[in-house]
């Protein structure tokens, strides 16, 4: 009798908890689709913790919005038989619309996280001056060779941006100007999480400062009705001479020689 007193005991004791869980696994069921949904269905890698994240936050909005409208349906359904079942249908759109907005702030909130750090310093990047572009352009390309000639592990965008403090944003869109005037080039080496790395494009032992500074002085179009062979002559050739000169400088420093 005092088994069965015990057991009955601990039975009463442990319900409230079953009761929880019980109610929790609607959430939960919830909690794994909208995060599946968030892994799955993007073309691209969603990280597992942005996406849990999210899916949390999506399915406990999902459920109680869930709850208000069933409960809804129940309240109008006991005014009128007639006007009670015409409710249904605006309630039915309200709740497809709410529910499509919680799966789109979700997508949203995973897409934030996953992609903050290229938002950081945006507005300074924007505004960044052309000399402190060339800069860090010449950074860029002086790591990427001086790994290249160590026969070290090249560098991915991410890595540069982490390991010297350069914005991911213009870390990108440097790297994307240095493989169009073709200096370096891209290597996937894992095609399942996109992962990639860059390496030179020409001899390191070749590859000066003064390459690097004439490719980015004439990346882009020149041809424009402005009259520079004749009319403007004077003040196209001053700049040519100028540049000329610093060019044939900067050719004695090879990239792989700067010290990072």
């Amino acid at each position: 009798m005092a088994t069965v007193i015990k057991e009955t005991e601990e039975f009463i004791i442990l319900t409230p908890l079953f009761r929880f869980l019980v109610k929790l696994i609607p959430f939960v069921l919830t909690w794994l689709m909208f995060t599946g949904l968030y892994i799955f269905m993007p073309n691209t890698k969603v990280k597992f913790k942005h996406a849990l994240l999210a899916g949390i936050l999506s399915g406990t909005l999902y459920q109680f919005f869930q709850y208000l409208y069933i409960n809804g349906q129940i309240s109008v359904s006991k005014y009128n038989a007639i006007y009670g079942s015409f409710a249904a249908i605006p309630l039915l759109l309200l709740w497809l619309h709410v529910s499509w907005g919680i799966c789109l702030f979700g997508v949203e909130l995973t897409y934030a996280g996953q992609n903050i750090h290229n938002f950081s310093f945006d507005k300074d990047t924007r505004n960044i001056s052309r000399r402190y572009r060339d800069f860090v352009a010449l950074l860029i390309i002086s790591l990427i060779a001086k790994r290249f000639a160590n026969g070290e592990i090249p560098y991915s965008a991410q890595k540069i941006s982490h390991e010297h403090r350069i914005p991911i944003r213009l870390t990108k869109q440097i790297i994307y100007q240095l493989q169009e005037i073709n200096l370096i080039y891209e290597v996937s080496i894992d095609p399942k999480s996109g992962e990639t790395v860059f390496l030179p494009a020409m001899d390191v032992n070749r590859l000066s400062v003064g390459i690097l500074l004439e490719k980015l002085d004439t990346c882009g179009s020149e041809d424009f009705k402005i009259d520079i062979q004749n009319r403007y002559y004077g003040q196209w050739k001053v700049l040519l001479d100028s540049r000329e000169r610093y060019y044939k400088e900067a050719n004695n420093i090879l990239l792989k020689d700067l010290s990072v």
